[in-house]
């Protein structure tokens, strides 16, 4: 009786033996570095360390909730090695390699030509004259006149090709007929209802109460830096005085405002900003507009405001070192430290010794303001306060 009781256990279990304990069995299969006759033979005791049952099921030693684990556990591991098989892998020989390398030497001892886009993470890039042979002009020696002598037509028309250089190159005169019209423009947006509802937000904020004291300023000095918590309107207003400024003592056809931006987005946004301020479409002929790499909605060509990427002016120093279009040059954030910034920032320092009407506006956030100050010879510093917690 005891041996067919141990057949029929072994036929139902499959295990060809009789009265055995499973437990004990598979301890000792598992100190002893074998294995153990599953359903469909032997599994090693790799198989048994990943958890792994024969034919995909679970071992028939487990119970319950370790079931639920256990199949878990496998799906996660089945869903790894499917996820590592799908991905791409790149494999590049040695000769293949040495190739790129030699096309990247190649453009990179090419020589600037205008209206050719540079890479902008390399100083020497920026400050060298394109006939020089690589000698930098923006370390406080003079380059001679033929370096920095105005582009010929046809250089100018060769670079205006670029997008990136359309409002750069465009001759800047006074004209009387355009200031009167610039100022009668100014005085009917006064009339605008959504003009004065917006000019009622701004008088608001802690830059607008400033205004006549940085105007002044920046009648006296040629570089100025503004400090300013963010939030109280520097960006988009300190532009806006120097404009209006220029507009009502009848002289905004003389006026050319550029304001760099750290990232595109905020010359975008910022734009946009100032000229629903305005009561006008960015863009579009109006008095702002922005240009960022490949995309521009460019202003008027005289009395008006444009901003637009730090890089974008790296490129305007490539074709035109003296900057001679511009009046006024805000660099914005300058606090936010970057290479492209800091090549910025001291090229404009040698520049201004060459521009005696170049106006410069450095404004940063109250975080080290006093060392951008310094840096420009303690030219003047005003701070503007946060705006007030309503």
């Amino acid at each position: 009786m005891s041996y067919g009781y141990g057949n029929r256990r072994g036929r139902r279990e499959g295990r060809g033996f009789g009265h055995g304990n499973e437990d004990r069995w598979d301890r000792e299969a598992g100190s002893s570095g074998g294995g153990y006759q599953g359903n469909s033979g032997w599994e090693s005791r790799e198989d048994r360390g990943r958890g792994g049952g024969s034919r995909g099921r679970h071992p028939g030693h487990l119970k319950g909730r370790e079931i639920g684990l256990w199949y878990a556990k496998r799906g996660g591991i089945k869903r790894k090695e499917d996820e590592r098989k799908s991905r791409a892998v790149v494999q590049m020989d040695e000769s293949r390699e040495e190739h790129i390398t030699r096309l990247l030497n190649t453009v990179q001892k090419e020589p600037c030509v205008p209206g050719r886009d540079a890479h902008p993470s390399t100083s020497e890039s920026w400050r060298s004259g394109s006939k020089t042979g690589g000698h930098s002009y923006f370390d406080g020696e003079e380059p001679p006149p033929e370096v920095l002598k105005k582009p010929s037509p046809a250089e100018v028309k060769e670079a205006v090709k670029d997008k990136d250089l359309e409002y750069l190159f465009q001759d800047i005169t006074r004209d009387s007929s355009l200031d009167q019209e610039l100022k009668r423009d100014l005085l009917k947006k006064r009339e605008n209802p959504k003009y004065t509802e917006m000019l009622n937000f701004r008088e608001k904020l802690p830059s607008y109460k400033m205004k006549e004291e940085l105007v002044q300023l920046l009648r006296a000095n040629q570089v100025l830096v503004v400090s300013g918590e963010t939030g109280c309107g520097k960006t988009t207003q300190v532009t806006q005085f120097i404009l209006d400024d220029y507009i009502e003592r009848g002289m905004g056809s003389a006026c050319r405002v550029v304001c760099t931006q750290p990232r595109r987005i905020s010359a975008i946004s910022v734009a946009e900003r100032v000229s629903a301020e305005r009561a006008e479409v960015v863009g579009e002929g109006n008095s702002c507009g922005y240009q960022i790499r490949l995309q521009s909605r460019l202003p008027r060509k005289q009395g008006s405001v444009l901003y637009c990427t730090t890089g974008i002016i790296l490129q305007w120093l490539r074709s035109d070192p003296h900057l001679s279009s511009i009046s006024h040059l805000v660099l914005d954030e300058i606090h936010e430290r970057n290479l492209q910034s800091d090549v910025l920032i001291t090229i404009v320092k040698d520049l201004i010794r060459l521009r005696d009407d170049l106006k410069v506006i450095l404004m940063s956030a109250t975080l080290n303001a006093d060392k951008f100050s310094k840096y420009f010879d303690n030219c003047p510093m005003v701070h503007i306060p946060a705006s007030p917690i309503r």
